[in-house]
């Protein structure tokens, strides 16, 4: 059956485990994305969790916009979706990264939008390749 988010996000939290995960009830701010992540040395990310319908994924205009602007503002805000059926010949129980820039083509062409990384390895090594060279302290704090 089709897997529910909540679950869905204690797996992310199992297989991203260098950042801590926190859960976002955006009954305020529509169309924020569900998770921030925090971690040592890394920068801070934003997830918006997206179950695969068969092929498609619903993402309203509000999270299409707001992903639009974050990734404009930080670079740092993507979605992860899980495909749990056979979308077009594609395996099940399968994770998906994408760009949070990408969020308009991702609503329209669903899991036909090619992903920057399609298994738990690949999504974590993109994460440490990508924002995993901060250090402690920024440039302009240490000056202080």
């Amino acid at each position: 059956g089709q897997m529910l988010e909540k679950n869905f996000i204690k797996l992310i939290r199992k297989n991203i485990n260098f950042y801590s995960f926190y859960r976002i009830e955006t009954t305020t701010l529509n169309g924020f994305p569900d998770l921030i992540g925090v971690g040592a040395n890394m920068d801070t990310i934003f997830i918006e969790t997206k179950i695969a319908k068969g092929n498609k994924i619903n993402l309203s205009p509000f999270q299409i916009s707001t992903n639009l602007k974050l990734w404009n503002e930080s670079k740092s805000n993507y979605i992860i979706v899980h495909s749990s059926k056979y979308a077009n010949n594609l395996p099940p129980n399968k994770v998906y990264l994408f760009e949070g820039r990408y969020s308009k083509e991702l609503a329209i062409n669903g899991l036909n939008e090619p992903s920057i990384a399609n298994s738990w390895p690949t999504i974590c090594s993109y994460f440490i390749s990508v924002h995993g060279s901060r250090t402690t302290k920024s440039p302009e704090i240490s000056q202080l």
